[in-house]
């Protein structure tokens, strides 16, 4: 495996230069034109510079070396060179286990999350049992600043058969508090555990146990955790509570290698970020990830920014849908509502079975040209829907974000959290600067999707990077096709670049990873931003064939059976086609694959071009 040479190469430095000396765009409006910006490596030409892992480039440099369009790959290495084995992915004990997915840890925590803090030796954890329901996890920290003490509580649901002897498998669910929620779906086999994440870190100013220990200057220290970050750290020691001989969290009620986690919106991005990073002293992690409605800074790609949805109606019909596949619609391509045999819970959803039983109207806002703040800046029309006996037609507005004249109409991007929500993002992550218009590609028939905070296009990194570090395990991403702000789509790309990973392990160790690549779910119903029970359901289902199949647990068994037989199926079933031409130049930017593959943008490259000229559905 070829390291790097620790230096960045000097035709790479001399492209940024010329870049600047040309004028490359850095203004805190978005720009861009029709053809690639200056520099290298350019919008859609040339190759990713390479860079030292152990001295990586400040964001001022990525500003500078020009926008790049594609997806940085999931194989190849900081310094250039390819991943082509397992071990090349996971390390070995002689490199001290600093493979690919060591790098993309590194690359992750450097510019946008921040560094995990310490819990090594210098750090205790301790658990009193308050009740039967409610714990205390005691955390003692020796640091350079002396001793410091803090502590956070944790409540359960623990089903009535567990015990000791027998311990049940448990979903942390990060929120503001309650632990109702989940219950119905958890049913009498799982534990249902309530972390209060702001216990860790405030989303106001980060005060929490995390800053309690180790007392960070988020003003001037770029290494200092985001708030998800430690929403990581202190997940990593509820595990550690579980694991303790002695005074166990629960009473040892509850098994530590079989946890699910969950959070919805900023609580989704929260439990994705948990997912991928937390550990226990023993090194345990999260089994299985659900990540529901989180959008940009979690599943979403920063990059995609197709306009589908937006500016287009969608005509389907009962033929359409034969077989209960998302067959291409004209906007978003949802399941047909009416196919209770596709999943009967959803029509236990009244608000979906309003949608389309019945005339719909609702006032919405409309696509707009330009940078808009404020409701008195977008006009008002009403959309109505019908749904008759085979046909209907369905106006893709309203969407969450887009009116109410608040901060956050639009495509939700990172590049606006980091004004909007800047305790998302650790320090470093606020230097980047380079926002463009994407080509005016999401300037489609001036009906743009988002305002001037553009989005990011030279971070040398997307959310593919995170969902990536989950294989072999579970993960499972939720949305709706309502919830248009939150770039569904965007969240389809990253789930097929992060299947090369899981595909990858399979081909290469199949005695090891047989059919992992099941567990990198997804599944997107008609619906807005919202997590109902059937979501939940889905999660379940995926957490018992996880551990019947992966972890060998024979208690499983008969519901992962039943699971794969009725339903499991769905989780895996494609959202959106990948041949849409609307959507080319967004699926181009997967321009690579697993070793022996092709890349997606190759499958795509005789899809026609798609004349937006003639889109007139908005006149």
């Amino acid at each position: 495996m070829k390291r790097n040479s620790g230096s960045i190469p000097l035709a790479v430095l001399g492209a940024a230069l010329l870049a600047c000396l040309v004028g490359c765009q850095q203004d805190v409006v978005p720009t861009g034109s029709l053809t690639p910006g200056p520099g290298a490596p350019g919008g859609s030409s040339g190759s990713f510079p390479s860079f030292n892992i152990n001295n990586m480039p400040s964001p001022n440099y990525w500003n500078n070396v020009g926008h790049y369009e594609k997806l940085p790959s999931l194989f190849q290495f900081a310094d250039g060179s390819s991943v082509s084995t397992v071990d090349d992915w996971f390390g070995t004990a002689a490199d001290n286990y600093q493979g690919r997915r060591w790098e993309i840890e590194q690359i992750l925590q450097y510019y946008e999350y921040g560094y995990m803090p310490d819990y090594g030796d210098n750090l205790t954890v301790t658990c009193t049992n308050d009740s039967a329901t409610q714990a205390t996890i005691n955390l003692s920290y020796n640091g350079s600043a002396g001793v410091k003490t803090a502590s956070f509580t944790i409540n359960a649901r623990i089903p009535s058969g567990a015990t000791a002897d027998s311990p049940v498998p448990a979903l942390i669910e990060c929120s503001s508090g309650g632990t109702t929620s989940w219950q119905t779906a958890l049913g009498s086999r799982y534990a249902l555990i309530g972390f209060n994440v702001e216990n860790a870190a405030s989303e106001s100013d980060y005060s929490g146990v995390v800053d309690t220990l180790f007392g960070y200057d988020h003003t001037n220290d770029l290494d200092a955790p985001c708030i998800f970050m430690s929403y990581a750290w202190c997940v990593g020691r509820i595990i550690d509570a579980l694991e303790l001989t002695t005074s166990p969290a629960f009473g040892g009620l509850i098994d530590p290698k079989e946890l699910m986690i969950t959070g919805m919106s900023r609580w989704g991005k929260g439990a994705m970020v948990s997912g991928a990073f937390a550990k226990s002293k023993r090194g345990t992690q999260i089994a299985v990830t659900d990540v529901g409605s989180a959008g940009c800074g979690g599943p979403a790609i920063e990059r995609f920014i197709s306009s589908i949805g937006l500016n287009e109606e969608t005509a389907r019909n009962a033929a359409d849908v034969e077989g209960g596949k998302n067959i291409p619609g004209r906007a978003y391509y949802m399941k047909w509502i009416g196919e209770d045999d596709v999943n009967p819970l959803l029509l236990s959803s009244s608000q979906d079975v309003s949608w389309f039983t019945s005339i719909h109207t609702e006032t919405s806002q409309p696509p707009f040209a330009g940078p808009v703040k404020t409701a008195a800046d977008k006009p008002t029309v009403t959309m109505t829907v019908l749904k008759a006996e085979a046909d209907f037609v369905y106006h893709p507005w309203p969407y969450e974000g887009i009116y109410n004249g608040n901060y956050w109409h639009g495509l939700e991007k990172e590049a606006q959290l980091i004004e909007g929500s800047p305790t998302w993002f650790c320090g470093r992550f606020k230097q980047f600067e380079d926002k463009h218009f994407g080509l005016k590609t999401d300037d489609v028939g001036g009906l743009p999707l988002r305002d001037a905070d553009g989005f990011l296009c030279s971070i040398p990194f997307d959310q593919h990077f995170l969902l990536a570090l989950f294989a072999p395990r579970a993960v499972i991403i939720h949305d709706g096709f309502r919830t248009i702000r939150n770039n569904p789509e965007g969240c389809f790309l990253n789930h097929l670049a992060a299947d090369e990973v899981y595909k990858f392990l399979e081909e290469q160790d199949p005695a090891t990873y047989a059919d992992v690549s099941q567990f990198n779910a997804l599944k997107f119903y008609f619906i807005t931003h919202s997590q109902p029970e059937y979501e939940m359901q889905d999660t379940v289902d995926l957490a018992d064939v996880y551990f019947s199949e992966r972890l060998d647990d024979s208690d499983f068994d008969s519901y992962a059976s039943l699971a794969k037989s009725a339903n499991y199926e769905r989780l895996t079933d494609p959202a959106f086609p990948v041949r849409d031409p609307r959507s080319k130049h967004d699926y181009q930017k997967l321009n690579w694959a697993r070793p022996g593959a092709t890349p997606l943008s190759e499958q795509i490259s005789d899809v026609e071009e798609y004349d937006w000229t003639k889109t007139t559905e908005w006149d």
